[in-house]
């Protein structure tokens, strides 16, 4: 879904480093975010999802409370991490799903035997698709494809979850590491359990890029969020475009005091324009 906003992609001289947003960057979403964060749960989803599994939810009440419930297991995971003093905590999806369906057994809102971890991550993958459609961005193979040909390292800070990587292997025929990414500077917010805008992940790319000799001026960071993307990689003293391209994923935050005064370098609205911006 284009949006009105005007590209800016003139050449940044100097750059060694591209590195990537996932969701409404890369991947076209359909909710415009992982579908985690966008937790606006369908009832018709959750029972298909937990059918897929061998669960069945026992009559309507449970059909419209399991959504809440689980948008709460969610919650929960939160709000233990920001108990351990994490600003904007992330959570481990396998988990708060089997937290969920131990609850929903116990309180008999779901008739079936408890699935093993392979089930949960069965389960939790059907429901993601369901309410997260995604596909790859216009023009992602060729762009990271040009990158490749072009030796500049590539990669990836985003808010993901254990099937956001397997995106890869799935539209494009190879994994992150089989696309040339940069084990060192790939970071998902699963992993650390803290989400963005913490500039966390940004620290541990900065570090992953010295390592590499090159310093975080020499870094472009694209992603389609100002407040989860732009501000803190602004605020780590990385180049940054905002990718403008699809109208569902664009986050400007007016209003939002994260993104007090700050601009992107560049703004894209086609991956293919990322060939112009890096020369």
């Amino acid at each position: 879904m284009p949006t009105e906003t005007l590209p800016d992609f003139r050449r940044i001289p100097g750059l060694r480093a591209v590195i990537f947003d996932i969701y409404g960057t890369l991947f076209v979403s359909g909710s415009g975010d992982i579908g985690v964060a966008a937790a606006q749960n369908r009832a018709e989803a959750m029972s298909a999802a937990l059918e897929s599994g061998g669960l069945h939810l026992v009559g309507g009440e449970a059909l419209s409370a399991a959504p809440r419930l689980f948008t709460k297991a969610i919650r929960r995971a939160q709000v233990l991490r920001s108990a351990q003093g994490v600003q904007y905590p992330e959570v481990e999806i396998r988990q708060v799903w089997a937290d969920f369906l131990r609850g929903l057994l116990d309180e008999a809102l779901a008739v079936g035997a408890m699935p093993d971890a392979d089930g949960v991550e069965r389960i939790s993958v059907q429901y993601e698709c369901l309410v997260n459609p995604v596909r790859p961005m216009p023009g992602l193979a060729q762009c990271l494809s040009r990158l490749h040909d072009s030796h500049l390292l590539m990669g990836i800070v985003s808010n993901a979850q254990f099937f956001t990587p397997p995106l890869f292997e799935a539209f494009l025929g190879r994994d992150v590491e089989g696309l040339d990414f940069e084990p060192r500077c790939v970071l998902y917010s699963y992993k650390l359990l803290e989400a963005k805008p913490s500039t966390r992940l940004f620290e541990l790319l900065v570090a992953g890029l010295r390592e590499h000799g090159f310093a975080p001026e020499q870094a472009l960071y694209i992603g389609n969020d100002m407040r989860n993307d732009i501000a803190p990689a602004f605020e780590m003293g990385l180049r940054t475009c905002l990718f403008a391209g699809d109208a569902r994923s664009l986050r400007l935050r007016k209003g939002d005091l994260l993104v007090d005064g700050v601009k992107p370098d560049r703004v894209m609205t086609d991956l293919s324009q990322l060939r112009e911006i890096t020369g």
